[in-house]
Protein backbone atom coordinates (compact mmCIF):
# COMPACT_ATOMS: atom_id res chain seq x y z
CA UNK A 1 0.00 0.00 0.00
CA UNK A 2 1.18 3.19 -0.95
CA UNK A 3 2.68 5.60 1.46
CA UNK A 4 1.15 9.01 0.09
CA UNK A 5 -2.14 9.57 -2.33
CA UNK A 6 -1.16 10.41 -5.59
CA UNK A 7 -2.09 13.41 -6.91
CA UNK A 8 -3.98 13.64 -9.95
CA UNK A 9 -3.67 15.49 -13.29
CA UNK A 10 -5.96 16.01 -15.60
CA UNK A 11 -4.74 17.42 -19.10
CA UNK A 12 -7.55 18.43 -21.62
CA UNK A 13 -7.35 16.87 -25.00
CA UNK A 14 -10.86 17.65 -26.25
CA UNK A 15 -10.27 20.94 -27.35
CA UNK A 16 -7.17 20.82 -29.67
CA UNK A 17 -4.66 21.53 -26.87
CA UNK A 18 -0.96 22.04 -28.00
CA UNK A 19 -0.24 20.97 -24.89
CA UNK A 20 -1.13 17.52 -24.35
CA UNK A 21 -1.00 14.42 -23.12
CA UNK A 22 0.91 12.47 -25.54
CA UNK A 23 2.96 15.44 -27.26
CA UNK A 24 6.62 14.21 -26.75
CA UNK A 25 7.68 17.96 -27.04
CA UNK A 26 6.37 18.22 -23.45
CA UNK A 27 8.15 15.22 -21.97
CA UNK A 28 9.87 17.38 -19.56
CA UNK A 29 6.73 19.07 -17.83
CA UNK A 30 5.05 15.58 -17.65
CA UNK A 31 8.08 14.14 -16.07
CA UNK A 32 8.22 16.57 -12.97
CA UNK A 33 4.72 16.05 -12.20
CA UNK A 34 5.68 12.19 -12.17
CA UNK A 35 8.42 13.15 -10.16
CA UNK A 36 6.04 15.05 -7.89
CA UNK A 37 3.79 11.97 -7.34
CA UNK A 38 1.44 12.93 -10.25
CA UNK A 39 -0.96 10.06 -11.82
CA UNK A 40 -1.42 11.47 -15.07
CA UNK A 41 -4.49 11.39 -17.19
CA UNK A 42 -6.02 13.19 -20.72
CA UNK A 43 -9.60 13.77 -21.22
CA UNK A 44 -10.29 12.79 -25.38
CA UNK A 45 -14.00 13.16 -24.92
CA UNK A 46 -15.31 15.43 -27.39
CA UNK A 47 -17.36 17.37 -24.37
CA UNK A 48 -15.41 17.52 -20.76
CA UNK A 49 -18.26 15.59 -18.44
CA UNK A 50 -18.31 15.86 -14.62
CA UNK A 51 -16.63 12.18 -14.11
CA UNK A 52 -13.52 13.98 -16.06
CA UNK A 53 -12.79 15.90 -13.23
CA UNK A 54 -13.77 13.55 -10.22
CA UNK A 55 -10.76 13.70 -7.71
CA UNK A 56 -8.61 15.53 -9.85
CA UNK A 57 -6.66 17.94 -8.08
CA UNK A 58 -5.02 19.81 -11.30
CA UNK A 59 -6.53 20.15 -14.42
CA UNK A 60 -4.66 21.66 -17.78
CA UNK A 61 -5.81 23.74 -20.76
CA UNK A 62 -2.72 23.66 -22.75
CA UNK A 63 -3.55 26.37 -25.46
CA UNK A 64 -6.80 25.12 -27.44
CA UNK A 65 -6.69 25.65 -31.14
CA UNK A 66 -9.81 26.20 -33.52
CA UNK A 67 -12.10 24.63 -30.67
CA UNK A 68 -14.34 26.02 -28.59
CA UNK A 69 -15.52 25.19 -24.67
CA UNK A 70 -19.69 25.30 -24.69
CA UNK A 71 -21.21 27.09 -21.95
CA UNK A 72 -22.16 23.76 -19.95
CA UNK A 73 -18.25 22.99 -19.79
CA UNK A 74 -17.45 26.44 -18.78
CA UNK A 75 -20.00 26.17 -16.08
CA UNK A 76 -18.60 22.69 -15.09
CA UNK A 77 -14.96 24.15 -14.91
CA UNK A 78 -16.10 27.12 -12.45
CA UNK A 79 -17.78 24.44 -10.35
CA UNK A 80 -14.45 22.52 -10.42
CA UNK A 81 -12.26 25.40 -9.09
CA UNK A 82 -14.68 26.91 -6.99
CA UNK A 83 -15.31 23.57 -5.03
CA UNK A 84 -11.66 23.58 -4.73
CA UNK A 85 -9.74 22.16 -7.59
CA UNK A 86 -6.66 23.81 -9.74
CA UNK A 87 -6.48 24.92 -12.95
CA UNK A 88 -3.35 25.87 -15.18
CA UNK A 89 -4.18 27.68 -18.01
CA UNK A 90 -1.78 28.53 -20.63
CA UNK A 91 -2.92 30.66 -23.79
CA UNK A 92 -0.35 31.77 -26.53
CA UNK A 93 0.70 34.71 -28.81
CA UNK A 94 -2.66 36.21 -30.43
CA UNK A 95 -4.84 35.16 -27.87
CA UNK A 96 -8.39 34.08 -28.72
CA UNK A 97 -8.42 36.15 -32.20
CA UNK A 98 -5.26 34.01 -33.47
CA UNK A 99 -5.54 30.85 -31.47
CA UNK A 100 -9.55 30.74 -32.74
CA UNK A 101 -10.88 29.61 -29.31
CA UNK A 102 -12.70 30.62 -26.60
CA UNK A 103 -10.62 30.86 -23.96
CA UNK A 104 -11.43 33.93 -22.33
CA UNK A 105 -14.99 33.38 -21.61
CA UNK A 106 -13.75 30.71 -19.01
CA UNK A 107 -10.82 32.80 -17.71
CA UNK A 108 -12.86 36.13 -17.28
CA UNK A 109 -14.41 34.61 -14.40
CA UNK A 110 -11.08 35.16 -12.61
CA UNK A 111 -10.20 38.20 -13.57
CA UNK A 112 -7.75 37.12 -16.25
CA UNK A 113 -7.87 38.13 -20.22
CA UNK A 114 -5.85 36.82 -22.68
CA UNK A 115 -4.89 39.64 -25.09
CA UNK A 116 -5.04 39.80 -28.83
CA UNK A 117 -0.74 40.43 -28.69
CA UNK A 118 2.24 39.09 -29.26
CA UNK A 119 5.59 40.53 -26.64
CA UNK A 120 8.53 41.34 -28.19
CA UNK A 121 11.81 42.66 -27.65
CA UNK A 122 15.50 43.60 -27.78
CA UNK A 123 17.80 41.41 -26.28
CA UNK A 124 20.66 39.34 -26.59
CA UNK A 125 18.69 36.07 -27.87
CA UNK A 126 18.68 36.26 -31.92
CA UNK A 127 15.19 36.57 -32.39
CA UNK A 128 13.32 39.05 -30.85
CA UNK A 129 10.25 36.57 -30.62
CA UNK A 130 12.16 35.32 -27.27
CA UNK A 131 11.39 36.49 -24.14
CA UNK A 132 13.60 37.47 -21.43
CA UNK A 133 11.42 38.06 -18.16
CA UNK A 134 13.32 39.36 -14.86
CA UNK A 135 11.05 41.96 -13.38
CA UNK A 136 8.25 39.83 -10.91
CA UNK A 137 6.05 40.36 -8.10
CA UNK A 138 7.33 38.67 -4.57
CA UNK A 139 4.97 35.30 -4.62
CA UNK A 140 5.49 31.20 -3.96
CA UNK A 141 5.35 31.21 -7.61
CA UNK A 142 7.98 33.76 -8.25
CA UNK A 143 10.33 32.63 -5.29
CA UNK A 144 13.89 32.07 -6.38
CA UNK A 145 13.05 32.58 -10.09
CA UNK A 146 15.17 35.64 -10.92
CA UNK A 147 14.76 35.10 -14.65
CA UNK A 148 12.82 33.39 -16.93
CA UNK A 149 13.51 32.67 -21.04
CA UNK A 150 9.84 32.57 -22.85
CA UNK A 151 8.48 32.92 -26.36
CA UNK A 152 6.45 35.22 -28.19
CA UNK A 153 3.61 35.55 -25.21
CA UNK A 154 0.58 37.22 -25.53
CA UNK A 155 -0.50 40.31 -22.42
CA UNK A 156 -2.70 39.59 -19.99
CA UNK A 157 -5.12 41.90 -18.77
CA UNK A 158 -6.45 41.51 -15.24
CA UNK A 159 -8.94 42.57 -12.47
CA UNK A 160 -9.87 41.45 -9.43
CA UNK A 161 -9.30 38.96 -8.11
CA UNK A 162 -6.37 38.13 -10.10
CA UNK A 163 -2.73 39.26 -9.05
CA UNK A 164 -0.16 39.95 -11.50
CA UNK A 165 3.12 37.62 -11.37
CA UNK A 166 5.32 38.32 -14.17
CA UNK A 167 6.13 41.80 -16.17
CA UNK A 168 8.06 42.03 -19.89
CA UNK A 169 10.72 44.39 -19.20
CA UNK A 170 10.47 48.07 -20.40
CA UNK A 171 12.12 48.06 -23.87
CA UNK A 172 9.45 45.45 -24.46
CA UNK A 173 6.64 45.82 -26.92
CA UNK A 174 3.83 44.64 -28.17
CA UNK A 175 1.85 43.70 -31.71
CA UNK A 176 -1.61 43.42 -32.78
CA UNK A 177 -2.51 40.96 -35.69
CA UNK A 178 -4.30 42.76 -38.40
CA UNK A 179 -6.68 40.82 -39.84
CA UNK A 180 -7.27 42.93 -43.11
CA UNK A 181 -3.77 43.48 -43.73
CA UNK A 182 -2.69 39.92 -42.32
CA UNK A 183 -0.19 41.15 -40.69
CA UNK A 184 1.33 42.05 -36.94
CA UNK A 185 0.88 45.54 -36.29
CA UNK A 186 3.49 47.48 -33.19
CA UNK A 187 1.24 49.04 -30.68
CA UNK A 188 2.18 51.75 -28.43
CA UNK A 189 1.32 51.57 -25.10
CA UNK A 190 2.57 52.61 -21.74
CA UNK A 191 1.11 49.82 -19.08
CA UNK A 192 3.04 47.26 -17.35
CA UNK A 193 2.96 44.00 -19.80
CA UNK A 194 2.18 41.07 -17.70
CA UNK A 195 2.65 37.99 -18.58
CA UNK A 196 1.47 35.41 -16.50
CA UNK A 197 -1.32 35.96 -12.99
CA UNK A 198 -2.67 34.28 -10.63
CA UNK A 199 -6.14 34.33 -8.82
CA UNK A 200 -8.49 32.61 -5.70
CA UNK A 201 -11.58 31.19 -6.97
CA UNK A 202 -13.93 30.10 -4.13
CA UNK A 203 -12.04 27.27 -2.61
CA UNK A 204 -9.69 26.79 -5.92
CA UNK A 205 -7.24 28.38 -7.35
CA UNK A 206 -5.50 29.72 -11.33
CA UNK A 207 -2.42 30.11 -12.71
CA UNK A 208 -2.71 31.89 -15.96
CA UNK A 209 0.61 32.87 -18.49
CA UNK A 210 0.26 33.72 -22.07
CA UNK A 211 3.13 31.43 -23.44
CA UNK A 212 3.15 27.15 -23.72
CA UNK A 213 6.74 27.29 -24.76
CA UNK A 214 8.13 27.46 -21.18
CA UNK A 215 6.59 23.94 -20.81
CA UNK A 216 8.28 23.10 -23.74
CA UNK A 217 11.66 20.96 -24.19
CA UNK A 218 12.88 23.37 -26.46
CA UNK A 219 16.42 24.00 -26.26
CA UNK A 220 16.80 27.73 -26.76
CA UNK A 221 14.10 29.01 -24.45
CA UNK A 222 11.71 25.82 -23.05
CA UNK A 223 12.10 24.42 -19.80
CA UNK A 224 16.00 24.05 -18.88
CA UNK A 225 16.35 27.70 -19.49
CA UNK A 226 17.18 29.94 -16.72
CA UNK A 227 14.54 29.44 -14.08
CA UNK A 228 11.96 28.21 -15.64
CA UNK A 229 11.98 24.71 -14.60
CA UNK A 230 12.02 26.02 -10.59
CA UNK A 231 9.02 28.25 -12.02
CA UNK A 232 7.13 25.53 -13.39
CA UNK A 233 7.66 23.63 -9.85
CA UNK A 234 6.47 26.64 -8.14
CA UNK A 235 3.53 26.87 -9.85
CA UNK A 236 2.76 23.18 -9.56
CA UNK A 237 3.42 23.58 -5.43
CA UNK A 238 1.06 26.52 -5.02
CA UNK A 239 -1.78 25.07 -7.54
CA UNK A 240 -1.43 22.19 -4.77
CA UNK A 241 -1.67 23.89 -1.49
CA UNK A 242 -5.47 24.60 -0.16
CA UNK A 243 -6.78 27.98 0.20
CA UNK A 244 -7.07 29.02 3.34
CA UNK A 245 -10.31 29.18 5.51
CA UNK A 246 -9.83 32.87 5.48
CA UNK A 247 -9.45 33.76 1.96
CA UNK A 248 -12.33 31.46 0.86
CA UNK A 249 -14.04 33.92 3.75
CA UNK A 250 -13.07 37.12 1.81
CA UNK A 251 -13.32 35.79 -1.70
CA UNK A 252 -17.20 34.81 -0.45
CA UNK A 253 -17.31 38.52 1.17
CA UNK A 254 -16.18 39.65 -1.91
CA UNK A 255 -18.89 38.34 -4.11
CA UNK A 256 -22.17 39.10 -2.26
CA UNK A 257 -20.01 43.08 -2.38
CA UNK A 258 -20.28 42.77 -5.85
CA UNK A 259 -24.02 41.11 -6.09
CA UNK A 260 -24.90 43.99 -3.70
CA UNK A 261 -23.55 46.18 -5.91
CA UNK A 262 -25.60 44.41 -8.98
CA UNK A 263 -28.48 44.70 -7.15
CA UNK A 264 -28.45 48.04 -6.62
CA UNK A 265 -28.29 48.59 -10.28
CA UNK A 266 -31.00 46.20 -10.76
CA UNK A 267 -33.26 48.13 -7.89
CA UNK A 268 -32.54 51.62 -9.91
CA UNK A 269 -33.35 50.16 -13.16
CA UNK A 270 -36.60 48.61 -11.28
CA UNK A 271 -37.82 52.31 -9.97
CA UNK A 272 -36.79 53.94 -13.05
CA UNK A 273 -39.11 51.71 -14.86
CA UNK A 274 -41.79 51.78 -12.26
CA UNK A 275 -41.45 55.49 -12.23
CA UNK A 276 -41.65 55.58 -16.02
CA UNK A 277 -44.71 52.99 -16.43
CA UNK A 278 -46.62 55.79 -13.73
CA UNK A 279 -45.79 58.46 -15.72
CA UNK A 280 -46.91 56.30 -19.00
CA UNK A 281 -50.62 55.82 -16.74
CA UNK A 282 -51.16 59.44 -16.30
CA UNK A 283 -50.73 60.09 -19.41
CA UNK A 284 -52.80 57.59 -20.81
CA UNK A 285 -55.35 58.35 -17.97
CA UNK A 286 -55.66 62.31 -19.20
CA UNK A 287 -55.91 61.06 -22.87
CA UNK A 288 -58.52 59.03 -21.71
CA UNK A 289 -60.41 61.83 -19.64
CA UNK A 290 -59.98 63.52 -22.91
CA UNK A 291 -61.08 61.49 -25.06
CA UNK A 292 -64.09 61.24 -22.92
CA UNK A 293 -64.85 64.31 -22.61
CA UNK A 294 -64.56 64.99 -26.88
CA UNK A 295 -67.32 61.86 -27.23
CA UNK A 296 -69.51 63.82 -24.33
CA UNK A 297 -69.34 67.08 -26.71
CA UNK A 298 -69.62 64.71 -29.99
CA UNK A 299 -72.64 63.43 -27.96
CA UNK A 300 -74.26 66.30 -27.19
CA UNK A 301 -73.32 68.00 -30.45
CA UNK A 302 -75.25 65.19 -31.99
CA UNK A 303 -78.33 65.44 -30.05
CA UNK A 304 -78.31 69.06 -30.37
CA UNK A 305 -78.43 68.64 -33.94
CA UNK A 306 -81.19 65.80 -34.01
CA UNK A 307 -83.06 68.54 -32.23
CA UNK A 308 -83.19 70.72 -34.93
CA UNK A 309 -83.49 68.15 -37.52
CA UNK A 310 -86.58 67.43 -36.42
CA UNK A 311 -87.55 70.74 -35.84
CA UNK A 312 -87.25 71.77 -39.49
CA UNK A 313 -89.12 68.55 -40.31
CA UNK A 314 -92.19 69.32 -38.01
CA UNK A 315 -91.73 73.08 -39.79
CA UNK A 316 -92.14 71.96 -43.06
CA UNK A 317 -94.66 69.35 -42.35
CA UNK A 318 -96.93 71.78 -40.92
CA UNK A 319 -95.94 74.13 -43.90
CA UNK A 320 -97.16 71.35 -46.42
CA UNK A 321 -100.75 70.43 -44.25
CA UNK A 322 -101.42 74.32 -44.64
CA UNK A 323 -100.88 73.89 -48.68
Amino acid sequence: MPLFKKHIALFDDSHNEMLSYEDEEFFEFKDILIKNNFFLKQCERPVLSEDDLNEVDIMIIGNPINEYFTKAEIELILSYVRSGGSLLIIGEFGGDFVQKTNLNDLSKNFGILFENTITKQNNSVPSDNINLIYSFNKHKITHNVSNLMIGGACTLKITDPALPLCFAPKDSWIELYNDGLKDWKKEKTDKELIVSACSLFGQGKVFAIGDIDLFSNNEKFGIHEMDNRKFVINIINWLLESVKSEEVTNWVLDQIGAHREDIKKINYQMANLIESVMMMEKRINKLEDTLESVQDKIKANGITQTAKDDKKRAQKEKETSYT
